[in-house]
């Protein structure tokens, strides 16, 4: 494999980091399996949230006065 084959396998150009971290955040938090996240169920699942990149390891849950 050349450089650019092994970057494309690595880093799949049609893969959406940010929609696939989005997903694995419902599916994992979203207890009652309603397709939305509630305060209560965010709260409930916060290891999940502060280990996640999309909200920047946690930093974003604590700018937000609604978490």
């Amino acid at each position: 494999m050349d450089h650019e084959e092994v970057k494309d396998w690595i880093i799949p150009p049609d893969y959406d980091h940010t929609d696939a971290e989005a997903k694995h955040l419902i599916y994992e938090s979203d207890t009652n399996k309603d397709g939305k996240l509630s305060k209560e169920e965010i709260i409930e699942h916060y290891d999940t949230f502060v280990g996640s990149q999309a909200t920047d390891f946690g930093e974003a849950l604590t700018k937000h006065d609604e978490f």
